[in-house]
């Protein structure tokens, strides 16, 4: 890391981030950043993992995709979420879809494993319910905090969602 920030000054001029919004759960912090690198303009997300008052690992996230209505879909999953209703839901994710734990554990893949999955959910939880505290919006990704009742208790997660083609194609999950 010290050898890439030590590239990074060598070769910008001028450069400021400024935090616009931040989520905090537990050792992981979600930075909404806006950059100015010699005179251009960014917006990004970096992710940070401390340990004892130390950054372990940062993770950045751009919008790397075509620009979307990301936020749509993803306020239509939630609905049916929060309806429990599976057609509806698993209408606004791709065929091919993948869920992760952050950073890069694949939990589920696929539309028809997708459905199974979140129907046994939605059938066998009639309490469930998820309440965004916070959204961070960058580009086709969607950066929910989120309040989850589930059987009586209350779980905070972070989910980022990823749309292409107007469908949700991949979701990692922090907790």
């Amino acid at each position: 890391m010290v050898e890439n920030y030590e590239r990074f000054f060598e070769n910008v001029k001028t450069s400021r981030v400024e935090v616009v919004n931040r989520i905090v759960l537990g050792n992981i912090i979600v930075d909404e950043e806006i950059t100015k690198v010699d005179g251009r303009n960014g917006h990004q997300v970096a992710i940070y993992q401390v340990e004892n008052g130390l950054i372990t690992s940062m993770t950045f996230i751009f919008a790397d995709g075509p620009l979307t209505d990301a936020e749509s879909i993803v306020k239509e999953q939630l609905k049916a979420y929060n309806n429990r209703d599976i057609d509806a839901f698993a209408a606004t994710y791709a065929d091919d879809v993948e869920l992760f734990k952050f950073p890069k554990i694949l939990t589920l893949h696929g539309k028809q494993n997708l459905e199974q999955e979140y129907g046994t959910l939605f059938e066998n939880t009639p309490d469930l319910h998820c309440d965004i505290k916070n959204r961070i919006v960058l580009g086709n990704k969607v950066i929910d905090e989120e309040s989850v009742t589930m059987n009586g208790k209350v779980f905070r997660t972070i989910a980022i969602y990823e749309v292409e083609n107007g469908k949700i194609a991949k979701v990692t999950f922090i907790r």
